[in-house]
């Protein structure tokens, strides 16, 4: 038995025991086809009308019914489903390319600051480089008169 929640199609040995859950297959990159019907004699579970999930990596499923309308809504649920799961992860990539882009222009306006702040560390380096060589040459001018 299959259950479809979201992206996720979840595989039960028993209907209707949450707890018999034998296992899940994600489905954004699965491919549904409408398949011809071959019946099967080694299986219990015939239809007239069947469709199988591909999933990646070639694992197929086959889905049957003698009611062309189930085949049709479980492929319509799928590939909706399939299209808000990919929607979500559109707008959360979006919400994160605005996060990145907001923390990059703080970046830049925090390395603007520095670079002002060096080019004001260099002034102000260079003014006491001319301060230095102004005291260095009255102190050389004072002891010359000091020897004098």
């Amino acid at each position: 038995y299959y259950a479809l929640f979201g992206n996720l199609l979840y595989c039960y040995q028993n209907e209707n025991d949450p707890a018999s859950v034998t296992g899940f297959y994600f489905l954004e990159s699965s491919h549904l086809k409408i398949t011809p019907f071959s019946k099967d004699t080694s299986s219990d579970h015939f239809g007239e009308h069947t469709f199988t999930i591909t999933l990646l990596g070639g694992k197929t499923i086959m889905f049957a019914s003698t009611i062309l309308v189930e085949i049709q809504s479980w492929m319509d649920a799928i590939e909706t489903n399939k299209i808000i799961y990919m929607s979500r992860r559109l707008e959360d990539n979006e919400a994160s390319s605005i996060q990145l882009a907001h923390r990059v222009e703080q970046q830049d306006v925090a390395l603007h600051s520095l670079e002002m702040l060096l080019q004001e560390s260099k002034a102000s380096i260079s003014d006491l480089q001319l301060l230095c060589e102004d005291l260095k040459s009255q102190l050389a001018s004072v002891n010359s008169h000091v020897k004098d």
